[in-house]
């Protein structure tokens, strides 16, 4: 006899497993949008396994159960067993047509995993027939009696009877869908090979690639070379020094800052500003026009700027001159452009805050001699700038500008280069991959379904074997789902956050 620790731990696997599975074939199909297949086989799956748990009632010993309960459990075992068979079938011939023949779908899993009335023969036509022929002969041949087992079965003279239900059956089918999983196999490798081939061609042929070289060649050409800042340029002294010699003239609202070399000290790209990180529509790929900031801004104070400081009357007039005779020695290797408007309905004392203003915002990279291309740009939160700002606001009573945002790393590299949205095409060949090496992985599951049932048929027994292949083929069937397709990106980002968010 088996022992009773054995059983309880065999329903508890296949109990979490079918939950695992409903999470994990839920979120796979919001990835893929197809939501009948994997509803499907949660289905089935939920038949199966409810159906082999319940005899936890009688402690799952044969002996205990009624003769009627056991007829009902052999009938939804190869019934449940048949439908995940059908499932798995009609998930394999979907991908094959869209692999071997690409012609006929698109390349997408909508297409591929669409609905066809000839997927009612493996799903429910097969299932119900041999479902149903197993029993009738079972009842006629009176080919059950209680033995040594987790749940009912077939025993006697007749234990080949098994075969035409879960034992034999979805293995039979499983053989011509294997050959054709295997043409889909070298079918999806020779397309892969192919889609890095042309994505390397594309990579090296990108604007980017291009860019770089031009760069590369016009830094040989130069003769000298811009000096590096000696601090950051988000310094404190930096800011403060900066928010003297800047002015913001009310009457003209658009203005031209002057070339590097006249502002050496005070040029420097946003690497960030504001909440949201810059958006690929912003990132440029060829040379960003000069740095211009344009300002519309309308304060209660004539006399005063949100960030002058006092006895920068001089400097500011003096600035503004320099700002509009300056001529311009070259363009810009990295810019910046960002719009400040005025919130209607906002009184003067809340005040006007950066953060909240912008419209829109591009960071670009500056090259700097001895600054490779993996430098960092940080945009500080210091005390002493605290400070400076918060003598500001009590100045303008109201009309300042807030800066509060937290201490971001941001590589050059990453803000140069446009980030383009995922390929179509690579995603389909991903969810392809798995879903053929789930078939794989199902097929392998119907092999040890199958073994023990005839091992026991060759020797002449008349009773299975009472723990066998089959046994740990219901709990494979149960945590494969979770196993290979959990890990996907789109379905483990869900999931997380769906464990998070509890």
């Amino acid at each position: 006899m088996l022992l009773f620790a054995l059983k309880a731990v065999w329903f508890a696997l296949c109990a979490l497993g079918t939950v695992a599975t409903w999470f994990v074939l839920w979120f796979l199909g919001k990835a893929t949008n197809t939501y009948w297949l994997p509803i499907l086989y949660c289905v089935g799956l939920t038949i199966l396994e409810g159906m082999f748990c319940l005899g936890m009632i009688y402690h799952m010993d044969p002996y205990q159960m009624p003769r009627s309960f056991c007829l009902a459990q052999i009938f939804t075992i190869s019934f449940s067993a048949l439908l995940l068979t059908g499932v798995c079938l009609t998930v394999i011939l979907a991908v094959s047509t869209a692999v071997i023949w690409p012609y006929s779908t698109d390349a997408s899993p909508q297409s591929a995993l669409r609905w066809k009335w000839g997927y009612l023969v493996p799903l429910l036509v097969i299932p119900v027939t041999f479902a149903s022929a197993q029993l009738a002969l079972v009842i006629k041949y009176d080919a059950y009696s209680p033995s040594d087992n987790i749940h009912c079965d077939v025993t006697g003279p007749y234990l080949w009877l098994a075969l035409l239900g879960y034992a034999g059956m979805p293995a039979l089918e499983s053989l011509p869908c294997f050959a054709i999983n295997i043409v889909a196999v070298f079918r999806v490798h020779s397309m892969y090979k192919s889609h890095q081939r042309t994505g390397a061609e594309s990579k090296s042929s990108s604007p980017e690639s291009c860019k770089k070289d031009a760069d590369q060649t016009q830094t040989h050409s130069q003769g000298t070379a811009e000096p590096r800042p000696p601090s950051s340029p988000y310094s404190s002294s930096t800011i403060s020094r900066s928010s003297r010699d800047l002015d913001l003239d009310l009457e003209a609202p658009t203005w031209t800052p002057p070339s590097p070399a006249v502002m050496s000290t005070h040029s420097s790209s946003f690497a960030k500003i504001g909440r949201a990180p810059p958006t690929p529509q912003f990132r440029p790929v060829v040379s960003p026009p000069p740095l211009s900031l344009r300002y519309s801004y309308s304060s209660q104070s004539q006399s005063r700027s949100p960030v002058r400081g006092p006895g920068s009357s001089h400097a500011s007039s003096s600035s503004r001159e320099r700002y509009s005779s300056a001529p311009r020695a070259r363009p810009w290797s990295g810019a910046e452009s960002f719009e400040l408007h005025r919130k209607d309905g906002i009184d003067g004392s809340d005040g006007i805050s950066v953060v909240d203003a912008y419209e829109s915002t591009a960071a670009l990279t500056r090259h700097w001699p001895g600054v490779g291309a993996g430098a960092f740009a940080f945009v500080p939160r210091t005390e002493a700038v605290q400070e400076d700002w918060n003598m500001e606001k009590e100045e303008i009573a109201g009309d300042y500008i807030d800066i509060t945002q937290e201490p971001i790393a941001v590589s050059w590299d990453e803000l140069s280069q446009p980030q383009t949205p995922p390929d179509a095409q690579a995603s389909f060949m991903s969810l392809i991959w798995r879903l053929v090496l789930f078939f794989l992985f199902f097929f392998l599951v119907q092999i040890l379904v199958t073994l023990s049932t005839i091992i026991d048929v060759s020797r002449g027994s008349h009773a299975l074997t009472p723990f066998g292949t089959q046994h740990v083929a219901l709990l494979l069937a149960a945590w494969g789902p979770s196993v290979i397709f959990a890990h996907a990106p789109g379905i483990r980002v869900r999931l997380i956050g769906l464990f998070w968010r509890s």
